[in-house]
């Protein structure tokens, strides 16, 4: 998925969870990322990017399960973190619907796929979903503050 979809899914997620979004939900969000030179944390961080990159490869370590049971974890410590899990752990279940799926727990290579993976990244169809969850939040942020019963 784009790194619009992924910020744009997190914040949906949030409000729907009665929270208003922050940049840790934000940042968090495309966190995972970080593991690929092409992406928009990869351009802004290169160096970090292909690192990563070639010691792990893409959607492997980065989008372990286990980074957001540890967010998870410290979100009982420390509000801010319940952000950060969010962020992250609404990156890592859009993936799982891509071709290549995610590395749920790597070290093991083993690849999950939701749906054998119907949305490449930056088709029409991910446009599509981003462009639906963008609706979506406009409907929750216009019911949140309505002065509608």
């Amino acid at each position: 998925m784009i790194w619009l979809t992924h910020i744009n899914f997190a914040i949906l997620v949030s409000l729907l969870l009665g929270l208003n979004p922050n940049m840790l939900l934000v940042l968090f969000s495309i966190l995972p990322d970080i593991d690929n030179p092409n992406t928009l944390l990869g351009k802004f961080f290169p160096w970090i990017s292909e690192y990563f990159y070639k010691k792990f490869g893409h959607r492997g370590l980065f989008h372990s399960i286990y980074w957001s049971l540890l967010l998870g974890l410290l979100s009982f410590v420390e509000t801010n973190f319940l952000f950060c899990f969010i962020g992250y752990t609404a990156h890592i279940v859009l993936d799982l619907f891509t071709p290549s799926g995610v590395q749920l727990f790597y070290p093991n290579k083993s690849r999950f796929v939701i749906f054998d993976g119907p949305v490449e990244t930056g088709s029409a169809k991910d446009v599509i979903i981003c462009f639906i969850v963008l609706v979506l939040e406009c409907v929750v942020v216009y019911y949140e503050f309505s002065l509608i019963p």
